[in-house]
């Protein structure tokens, strides 16, 4: 008796939907700023896409059309989930320069006031 292995084109599917919800759990550690957990999933995404693309490829495998139809859809949504989470990462970046920003105006105008410049004294015209 022969065992009964998946299909490659089930394989693929398979991988893609945890390349999916690494995706999320990516945005997910974005946004609680988990420096590490985000590392772990990048790492782990990485590591299966690497793997869909070696059982995309699997020797013998000659998909039929519907097969291609579906794994090309799946594909869309990674990769779509794929950006979702850049997208975040952008977010957050551009948040946390934009909070840089405004702490290096506030320090630069404490230093300015307290340094005996002209501009360490206020003057208030009534």
């Amino acid at each position: 008796m022969r065992p009964d292995f998946p299909v490659p084109t089930q394989v693929v599917l398979d991988l893609l939907s945890r390349a999916d919800a690494l995706a999320a759990a990516a945005s997910g550690a974005i946004e609680a700023g988990d420096d590490g957990q985000l590392s772990a999933l990048l790492d782990e995404r990485e590591t299966v896409i690497d793997a869909v693309r070696r059982a995309w490829l699997a020797d013998g495998h000659l998909p039929t059309a519907e097969q291609i139809a579906r794994v090309a859809a799946a594909t869309r949504t990674s990769l779509a989930l794929g950006q979702a989470a850049r997208d975040t990462a952008l977010v957050a970046r551009d948040e946390v320069v934009a909070a840089l920003a405004a702490l290096d105006a506030r320090q630069l105008a404490s230093h300015e006031y307290h340094t005996g410049t002209p501009h360490g004294t206020i003057d208030v015209v009534l």
